[in-house]
């Protein structure tokens, strides 16, 4: 028996950023469109970009004057945006609503002269914009020693990696707290995000087998298959259909198996049927 969350897959981010390419592309047939860098941290949506002659591109110099240019979803930082105007280069800004409103925050309260606190990985494409908009100046907090970078004379503001774990934000808040410093706080995980880790842990607890469909690379993927472990002990994180396959065929798996299918923001619906179809 197959069960599914309530709420999984594809963010409303990131499905306006996949619309979006496909939109640009049928109305421009004879230029080039590409994006900067992964559009998604999923190889199947990469897969079939290329396929509709969408590629990605990591050097903004080898883009030609009539290329049209797509900014992903995690978004990118302002340095990139002053490039591509300087140089006359048409693009679109597929950043997601919930990244843009993290950028705003940053970037108002950087002006206000808080110092920046960013919850969530540092090498995370999400983050490294963030921070370009307090001049690379805030502290990235990605686990408890990032703590001890703190000044205590320090007025600070938190912000959080819209994909993160709210277990690592208590984590920090708790901290501040406990140690009487001066900080505010908006809450920036996205809504659609905590959904899923929710609806898709909840399940878990009650089912046999739990797949979490998605890029290995993904962050919030990844969150979410170590939500679901902790309620379930046979939980795969599985990003193509032959490691599906291998999987499936080893364990013992009846019309009475309890089956979880899920994904994460970046996981299109349409994927987690393609692997559906197979049980």
């Amino acid at each position: 028996m197959i069960y599914y969350p309530k709420t999984y897959g594809t963010c409303s981010g990131a499905n306006k950023a996949i619309n979006l390419a496909y939109k640009i592309k049928k109305e421009n047939k004879d230029k080039k469109i590409f994006i900067y860098k992964e559009l998604l941290h999923n190889p199947y949506v990469i897969d079939e970009l290329k396929q509709n002659d969408i590629f990605c591109i990591d050097n903004l110099e080898l883009l030609n004057k009539d290329d049209i240019l797509i900014i992903r979803a995690h978004g990118e930082t302002k340095e990139t945006f002053e490039y591509l105007e300087k140089n006359n280069i048409e693009y679109y800004d597929a950043t997601c609503i919930n990244v843009k409103k993290v950028q705003n925050i940053v970037k108002e309260k950087y002006n206000e002269d808080y110092k920046i606190i960013i919850i969530g990985k540092k090498t995370h494409p999400e983050v490294i914009a963030t921070n370009s908009y307090c001049d690379n100046t805030a502290i990235i907090i990605e686990n408890e020693n990032d703590l001890e970078k703190l000044n205590i004379d320090d007025k600070y503001y938190l912000v959080c990696q819209t994909t993160i774990s709210y277990s690592l934000v208590s984590q920090t808040i708790n901290y501040l707290e406990n140690n009487n410093y001066t900080y505010e706080y908006t809450n920036t995980i996205c809504p659609h995000q905590k959904l899923i880790h929710s609806t898709s842990s909840s399940l878990a607890s009650s089912m046999d087998i739990v797949f979490v469909i998605g890029g290995k690379h993904s962050s919030n993927t990844k969150e979410l298959y170590n939500e679901c472990k902790k309620e379930c002990a046979k939980t795969y994180h599985v990003d193509n259909i032959h490691e599906f396959y291998e999987i499936i065929k080893k364990e013992n798996i009846d019309l009475t198996t309890k089956i979880e299918i899920t994904g994460g923001g970046s996981t299109p619906h349409n994927q987690i049927q393609e692997y559906t179809n197979l049980l």
